[in-house]
């Protein structure tokens, strides 16, 4: 069988499942590292529900950003009040995008 493709290590796996795939348990928030869902992505943004964070959108540009660190993240406390600005009174998730971090 051949080797399956590298992930990014936000990704937590259980293992193989009974068709010799790897499924996907849960992703950790790339700001407070705390395990945050499943990461389901939507166009150009993954999402994350992180218990100290809150629930949230990321766009990919940032995260790949954030991978090759040429963005600096805040502090979690510092973010959670990013998210929940940009969520504002909407019931929707925000989206954090590089044009939401300070420069």
């Amino acid at each position: 069988m051949p080797p399956l493709p590298s992930v990014s290590t936000n990704v937590h796996r259980s293992g193989p499942n009974a068709n010799g795939l790897e499924v996907l348990v849960t992703v950790r928030c790339p700001v407070c590292r705390s395990p945050a869902g499943d990461g389901k992505h939507f166009g150009d943004n993954t999402t994350f529900r992180c218990p100290k964070c809150g629930d949230y959108k990321m766009s990919d540009t940032l995260l790949e950003l954030i991978k090759n660190k040429t963005a600096k993240l805040p502090t979690p406390e510092a973010f959670k009040e990013l998210v929940k600005k940009n969520r504002g009174k909407s019931t929707e998730w925000p989206i954090v995008t590089q044009y939401d971090l300070p420069a």
